[in-house]
């Protein structure tokens, strides 16, 4: 079960889940001048791996709450939290490793190339 706070938490899912959708449809890019925008243009597929770690926790979070209200059999139960659990932190792991090297990249002088 899930307490109150967690389901307000977890419940901010049905906000995220259009925007990451509509974020992939149209490749919403942060501004170029901002320090995050420097980031995702270092590397191109930085902004994919982004939005499909974001689908990655608006889907365990839709797990987590149907799994709360009652609406997932036990015997699915674990087959639901293995199945998203598994590309959620394969996804996550991925994420992160690109995130330190676009950093890396924007961060390095514009001359030096290795």
């Amino acid at each position: 079960m899930l307490s109150t706070v967690e389901l307000v938490m977890t419940s901010f899912v049905i906000v995220l889940l259009p925007l990451t959708v509509y974020s992939m449809f149209t490749r919403a890019l942060p501004p170029p001048t901002s320090w995050l925008g420097k980031i995702y243009a270092a590397d191109t597929h930085l902004l994919l791996v982004s939005n499909l770690f974001l689908l990655a926790v608006c889907l365990s979070s839709l797990v987590r709450l149907a799994i709360h209200f009652g609406l997932v059999g036990i015997k699915l139960q674990t087959l639901l939290e293995v199945t998203v659990g598994v590309p959620f932190f394969g996804l996550m792991v991925v994420f992160l490793v690109m995130l330190v090297r676009a950093g890396l990249r924007a961060r390095r002088p514009a001359g030096m190339d290795s």
